[in-house]
């Protein structure tokens, strides 16, 4: 059995708080999921349009292939700003 390696640092985070910048993590292990991909290439001012446009070519395509789907959209933004 693989266990999960430890954090290197969580920092405990009061709700109470509401510091809009603050989170709370927790690490789960769950079994491995196909994930569908569209790669895009946007400045920061153009994300909250091509995210979507992005999610909405991936579910054209699970609709239109009858793949099953947990529905859940992963955005990995590498920001390029250097």
């Amino acid at each position: 059995m693989t266990r999960a390696p430890e954090p290197l640092s969580i920092r405990h985070v009061d709700p109470a708080e509401k510091d809009p910048m603050s989170h709370v993590v927790q690490l789960s292990s769950v079994p491995a999921t196909p994930l569908l991909a569209v790669r895009r290439q946007a400045a920061r001012h153009e994300l909250a349009e091509v995210i979507p446009e992005a999610c909405g070519v991936v579910w054209d395509l699970i609709r239109a292939s009858s793949i099953s789907s947990h529905g859940r959209n992963v955005v990995v933004y590498l920001d390029d700003d250097g």
